[in-house]
C-alpha cells in the first residue's frame, strides 16, 4: 500500500501532522530543506488543505497508474534509493524550467 504524511523535520526528527503509520511500516521520507521547522510548518500552514488535498490526490492517482514495483523495496541500496530522490528532483525541475 502506498501512503503519504506530512510533517516536519526538527531537532533530527520526522514529526508527522495526524495518526502515524502503524508499527513496523517502512517509511522513505522527501524533503525540502528549509532554515527552520518553524518555517516549515508556517509554509506548510499557508497552503489551504484543499490545495495539499489535490496534490496528495494526483499523487495517488499517478502512483495508480505505474504497474506495481518488481522489486521488494528492501532489495534496493540506500545508493539507489539517493540516485531515485536525484532523478526526480532533476525531472521536477526541468518541468518547472519549461512551464
Amino acid at each position: 500500500m502506498l501512503a503519504t504524511f506530512q510533517g516536519v523535520v526538527k531537532e533530527g526528527q520526522v514529526r508527522l501532522f495526524g495518526a502515524p503509520p502503524p508499527d513496523g511500516t517502512f517509511v522513505v521520507v522527501v524533503a525540502s530543506a528549509f532554515p527552520s521547522a518553524e518555517e516549515q510548518l508556517a509554509r506548510l500552514k499557508a497552503i489551504p488543505l484543499e490545495e495539499r488535498q489535490k496534490a496528495f490526490d494526483e499523487f495517488i492517482r499517478l502512483a495508480r497508474q505505474e504497474p506495481p514495483p518488481e522489486m521488494d523495496i528492501s532489495q534496493i541500496s540506500d545508493q539507489e534509493l539517493v540516485d531515485i530522490v536525484h532523478e526526480v528532483r532533476a525531472e521536477r525541475a526541468a518541468k518547472r524550467g519549461a512551464a
